[in-house]
């Protein structure tokens, strides 16, 4: 995204401060913060009453209505107090031309968030904040008709819910009902809190920002925020903590797991009160100023464990504490209040030493009102609350649109932040940057139309050593304009569950070895979005796609229930809708998981018959385990490597031209696309590794196999369901040379010799039967599968696992709005620690789409190895 400045001028009050008003003394408080300043970022969609010249004038004039209310914004700190002489405010015009702002909000870059603050107009922002300007505006306009309004409020003035009045008085002065709606804000913190004195000073912490910190956005759903909840509950209390208090003690403890300081004695957690709800008879709503109490609510050894439970106690009880010291003065005055809090705040923070201490803070922005700022043209779809330039180790959280999720922006040092992204137990109840504007609106169950015909459908042996994940893709279709929303779920859950009926097992329930075919059902989510379908193509990005899953709730497994999830989210306007649909990989492979998804779209379409019922196989070829298997960890089948991240190759019908050339050979003169393409990616991919490693490994790249297109289709039907599919494996040494057409000519040699070898194993098979039970394939191919885990699951091999999904119809797919327009594999979303490349089919059915997972430290290799970057364009936006 890049910003453009258009503009930038003084805004002076709308009226000369009175003499009897010219200075404000600052409090102690407000003296021993540091010079940054208070931030918030208000995010508004298109609307007729948004453009750039009018919604300027109209900010402009109804800012300096506003200044003459609040005054000491337009002035200078001069030391310990603030000289309100009218110098004004920034207020700068920018705009977005590249980049629409639901694409923006598909999912938010919070590096680029920066450009949306007006910082940039100023020479040394520490500098600025402790002297002048106090405050500074941007308007940020998109060329899609949306825009953004950062506003920076010195933190010697205001802290969070002081910036909360100024925005309310501003857009209702902005609205012509600043009269009706706001009180007249009071700059009296000094009558609070001692007033400043200039020769103390608090200790400073020497390597504070001098490591290189990172921000992240955590979004905690009200469901996963109930959930977390109860698990953060204390038998010592007998009140469920709050939300706020959840969150804390979760990420707390996810702090302390990631630090990498071993030095420090001690980690305290620092949590910041706003005093004003504490005493309401004392210290108004509207008193500006920083009206709160900072004090180490946790602290921790080195060594010692951090359980949530016991931190949200002692949480709960420091609050009841401040409480009750608080009641402890009686009816003092709020100076006398002030005096003891500033007295013990002072005190605490004297005896911390940053040699001895690593500080983390908490603030909470939570219940404040920021998302009724509107300024004639709605209210904010998203807000954002952080201080600016940023702190290390800080957590800002704030309210989620709906009032009841939890956003939390947390900074770390880059080596803490990659270990506190990876931590399960916080990935458990939030989500890593989803896409701001999607917004869930229901959550069902749907049932099978009929009974199921059988009560259990027995697990192949393969089928239980598949990862619990979900094979799931998304399917995005242009325009459903036609038909309203109610109309599109009604058919699409009614004809769910009629088809639910014939694919029975997936409204089941595993249990051990099998599937109880209880008809318990299968989850269906709905969600809409704001965001254009054709923005959130333009700007597609992994990431984003991750928003169109559907959440996994507690208790809610691939491995148990529910087999199948479905996830259909409607773009804004009318222009799409999304289609998510994920089968646990325990039962179905990626083919299977096509005939389902056909199967249910003919159905909806009203174009689909009774007779069309699958036949689930998985466990005729491949034999049932004994009753005495155990079902293997995702970590045991997968040899972990650390955080993987994802992206998306495509490949040009004429670039994968050239590449057949280069790789063919006098062995294989004419390679498939698949064949090129995956050992182009395999070499690459390889190289890449060997850059990072201090000595080269050995690579095997494996590729699955469909024995539908293997086996006769009267011994295994097209419409089989289960894991129906074997592997190969190519291994080059840790000395070898990665030549493209020599692993193209193994790949080929290797390929046809596993064909060849099923061939031969069903060779005793008659023709006119189904049953190849007796055969010996499933036994044979299971046996070369265990040799090549045990051979190449080791820490000294690089294993590369490649699925190509390439000529299966997924564009066929038609639930009534036509072919998709764009269709991708989702399972990389599921689980992170994945090496894996998924081919697939562009549209058009020439071109191709590779997903490629990667270690995190191999993909920015990856990404530059001159002979990828030759034939394939990184992440293209999707035309439609």
């Amino acid at each position: 995204m890049k910003v453009e400045t258009t503009g930038k001028e003084i805004i002076k009050p709308s009226s000369t401060t009175p003499d009897d008003l010219r200075t404000l003394q600052l409090s102690i408080y407000d003296h021993f913060l540091p010079p940054i300043y208070t931030v918030s970022y208000l995010f508004y969609t298109k609307n007729e009453l948004i453009s750039p010249e009018h919604t300027s004038h109209k900010l402009k004039t109804s800012l300096s209505e506003t200044l003459t209310k609040f005054y000491p914004l337009a002035g200078r700190i001069n030391g310990v107090t603030v000289d309100c002489n009218d110098e004004g405010a920034i207020f700068v015009d920018a705009r977005v031309d590249n980049c629409s702002l639901s694409g923006f909000l598909a999912s938010p870059d919070l590096n680029a968030l920066q450009q949306l603050l007006p910082l940039d107009a100023v020479q040394n922002p520490y500098e600025a904040a402790s002297t002048w300007p106090l405050l500074l505006v941007k308007a940020t306009y998109f060329q899609c008709g949306g825009m953004a309004i950062g506003v920076c409020i010195t933190h010697k003035i205001a802290d969070a819910a002081s910036m909360s009045t100024f925005i309310r008085t501003w857009s209702a002065e902005a609205r012509g009902e600043a009269g009706n709606t706001v009180m007249d804000p009071k700059f009296a913190a000094a009558n609070f809190y001692p007033p400043a004195n200039e020769t103390y000073k608090l200790p400073v912490d020497e390597k504070a920002n001098k490591r290189s910190s990172i921000t992240k956005r955590f979004v905690f759903s009200a469901a996963k925020l109930e959930e977390l909840k109860t698990k953060a509950t204390s038998p010592e209390f007998a009140d469920r903590p709050t939300r706020v208090e959840s969150v804390t003690a979760l990420l707390w403890k996810c702090f302390v797991s990631a630090s990498s300081l071993d030095t420090c004695g001690r980690k305290v957690l620092i949590q910041l009160a706003d005093l004003r709800s504490k005493l309401p008879s004392l210290l108004p709503e509207s008193l500006i100023g920083n009206v709160m109490f900072s004090s180490v609510v946790l602290s921790t050894g080195q060594g010692e464990e951090v359980k949530i439970e016991e931190a949200t106690r002692d949480l709960q009880k420091k609050k009841e504490d401040l409480q009750t010291m608080i009641q402890d003065v009686g009816d003092g005055s709020s100076s006398m209040i002030g005096s003891k809090l500033a007295n013990l705040m002072l005190t605490n923070y004297a005896r911390m030493s940053y040699e001895t201490h690593e500080p983390y803070t908490v603030s909470s922005w939570c219940k404040l009102p920021l998302y009724e700022a509107s300024f004639g043209w709605g209210y904010p779809v998203w807000v954002v609350g952080n201080v600016a330039p940023t702190f290390e180790n800080i957590a800002m959280l704030i309210d989620s649109k709906d009032g009841h999720g939890i956003e939390a922006f947390v900074t770390l040092p880059e080596e803490n932040m990659s270990s506190l992204e990876q931590n399960p137990e916080l990935l458990a109840f939030a989500s890593l940057n989803p896409c701001v504007l999607l917004e869930e609106t229901g959550r069902e169950v749907i049932k099978p139309s009929s009974p199921a015909p059988h009560d259990r459908l027995q697990l192949s042996l393969l089928d239980l050593t598949c990862p619990a994940i979900y094979v799931a893709t998304t399917f995005l279709y242009k325009s459903t304009a036609r038909e309203s929303p109610e109309i599109i779920s009604r058919r699409l859950k009614t004809s769910l569950s009629e088809t639910l009926s014939r694919f029975y097992p997936l409204a089941g329930r595993q249990e051990g070895l099998s599937i109880c075919c209880n008809d318990e059902g299968v989850i269906f989510t709905e969600a809409r979005t704001d965001l254009l379908l054709s923005d959130f193509l333009r700007n597609l990005s992994t990431d984003s796609l991750a928003a169109f899953l559907p959440e996994i709730e507690e208790g809610e497994s691939a491995g148990t229930w529910p087999l199948l999830r479905v996830k259909v989210s409607l773009f804004g306007s009318g222009s799409g809708v999304a289609v998510t649909v994920g089968i646990s990989h325990q039962i179905c492979d990626a083919t299977s998981l096509l005939t389902f998804v056909q199967a249910w779209a003919a159905t909806a379409k009203g174009t689909t018959t009774s007779t069309c019922t699958p036949h689930f196989a998985g466990a005729t070829i491949y034999p049932p385990p004994d009753t005495s298997f155990k079902s293997p960890s995702i970590d045991d089948v997968y040899e972990l490597q650390g955080k993987c991240v994802t992206n998306r190759l495509v490949f040009k019908s004429s670039k994968i031209d050239e590449l057949k050339c280069k790789a063919a050979s006098e062995s294989v003169r004419a390679p498939t696309r698949v064949e090129a393409i995956m050992s182009l990616i395999w070499r690459c991919a390889a190289n890449a590794s060997r850059s990072n490693s201090l000595s080269p490994k050995s690579t095997v790249m494996t590729q699955a196999m469909d024995l539908r297109l293997r086996i006769p289709s009267n011994v295994l039907p097209q419409d089989s369901i289960g894991n129906l599919q074997t592997c190969f494996f190519v291994k080059k040494g840790a000395e070898s040379e990665l030549e493209i057409d020599e692993m193209v000519a193994d790949f080929r040699k290797t390929k046809e010799e596993f064909s060849e070898m099923i061939k031969e194993n069903l060779q005793g098979c008659d023709n006119d039967t189904t049953n190849i039970t007796t055969t010996t394939l499933g036994q044979n191919l299971l046996t070369v599968m265990g040799d090549f885990v045990s051979e190449c699951y080791k820490p000294d091999v690089d294993l590369y696992t490649m699925s190509s999904w390439c000529k299966k119809p997924f564009y066929e797919v038609d639930f009534g709005w036509g072919n998709p327009v764009w269709m991708g594999p989702a399972s990389h979303t599921v689980y992170d620690n994945m090496v894996f490349v998924v081919l697939i089919d562009s549209k058009d059915g020439e071109d191709v789409e590779a997903w490629v997972g990667l270690p995190e430290q191999d993909m920015p290799v990856f990404l530059c190895e001159q002979d990828l970057l030759a034939y394939a364009v990184l992440n293209p936006p999707v035309l439609i």
